[in-house]
């Protein structure tokens, strides 16, 4: 059998699956991504081509769709920009497809913020019980705390908390949290305010 027709044997199977329907249906396709390992596939509307991948911790397609999956955004260039973790092939899909969204200005940076951000607060719940997490959007939704400064830093080093979203999140060619760059600074500083204006603020 060859490798072509080993793909569209094993693309067709797995449309049909549970999986396959759902990831179909979002507008996924099915890419090779080298040695034999699979993924779903879907590139950014706009000029700027952007695309998301989706695959399972073997580096396979899912059979569950209840189950980890790893989600990753690349330029259009190819170079891995964000990655991440999600339990289940729905989220997964919800993760990629807000982040190619935020890529249809032009840049990466837009969707490295809203990543980062979301990542941070759920670390930050991880972090802390539930109670606290509550007082914190408590807090945050006061006049005393409506200039752009956090409560998070009344529990925890939040900083560590959100260096260690950061570093999880952005892939190499972004590269560790580095303070001397006008960059990092600048995608930091937005992914703080982001985080608590979505996240950790009382509705």
């Amino acid at each position: 059998m060859s490798f072509f027709e080993w793909f569209d044997k094993v693309s067709d199977r797995a449309k049909e699956s549970r999986v396959g329907k759902i990831a179909v249906s979002a507008g996924y396709g099915i890419a090779h991504t080298g040695g034999g390992c699979l993924c779903w596939e879907k590139v950014s509307k706009g000029d700027y081509k952007a695309y998301a991948w989706i695959c399972d911790e073997g580096n396979g397609l899912g059979t569950k769709l209840n189950e980890s999956y790893l989600v990753g955004i690349y330029s259009p260039d190819g170079d891995e920009w964000l990655n991440d973790e999600k339990p289940s092939i729905t989220a997964a899909i919800e993760w990629c497809d807000a982040r190619l969204k935020e890529t249809e200005s032009g840049s990466l940076e837009s969707a490295t913020v809203n990543a980062i951000a979301e990542r941070f607060a759920i670390e930050l719940q991880a972090e802390l019980s539930e109670k606290q997490f509550a007082e914190i959007k408590r807090r945050n939704a006061t006049e005393q705390y409506s200039h752009g400064s956090c409560a998070s830093h009344d529990f925890c080093d939040a900083n560590v908390v959100m260096e260690n979203a950061w570093n999880r999140i952005a892939h190499s060619d972004l590269g560790k949290v580095d303070p001397e760059s006008e960059t990092h600074q600048r995608i930091w500083n937005l992914a703080w305010d982001t985080a608590r204006k979505r996240k950790l603020i009382e509705d």
